[in-house]
């Protein structure tokens, strides 16, 4: 509905579909990249700030990387065994609320652990083992039989 009335409105003014698409991944791409890259700016107000030293900042910030490289399979497996139009619709939201609650929960943990033990190691390491936790999960998805595959074996 949206995509067809967008599509009529970008043909009447002479834009193509291509041209709209190519400049919605420019947007998003340089967005991705200004988040990104707006850490590397930091280092030495953290430093400053915290104590920290560059190498733990910098092994955080590579770990970060290394994190968001590792979602594309990720999502490719999900969108292997359910479909993209569930992943998109169903996964993608929750996994949008568990941001939201894993942000707060986060800044929470932040403040508790900085005023209880004057350092913020303790919430990088429950940060770490959570992110673990995910990655064992995602993991999991990948080698379970889906409810259609046993359906499938039940009737054979």
């Amino acid at each position: 509905m949206f995509a067809q009335s967008l599509a009529q409105r970008l043909s009447r003014a002479g834009v193509h579909c291509g041209c709209a698409i190519v400049a919605i991944v420019f947007l998003m791409a340089l967005t991705t990249t200004g988040c990104m890259g707006v850490s590397g700016a930091l280092i030495v107000p953290l430093t400053k700030e915290f104590g920290w030293s560059t190498e733990q900042i910098s092994g955080a910030l590579a770990l970060r990387i290394v994190l968001f490289g590792l979602m594309a399979p990720s999502a490719a497996a999900l969108i292997d065994k359910y479909g993209f139009r569930r992943v998109v619709l169903v996964v993608y939201d929750w996994v949008f609320a568990s941001h939201m609650m894993g942000a707060a929960v986060a800044a929470w943990a932040g403040g508790f652990s900085r005023s209880t033990f004057e350092t913020y190691l303790q919430a990088f390491y429950a940060a770490g083992v959570a992110c673990l936790i995910a990655a064992a999960a995602v993991w999991l998805i990948g080698r379970t039989q889906s409810a259609r595959e046993r359906l499938v074996e039940a009737r054979a």
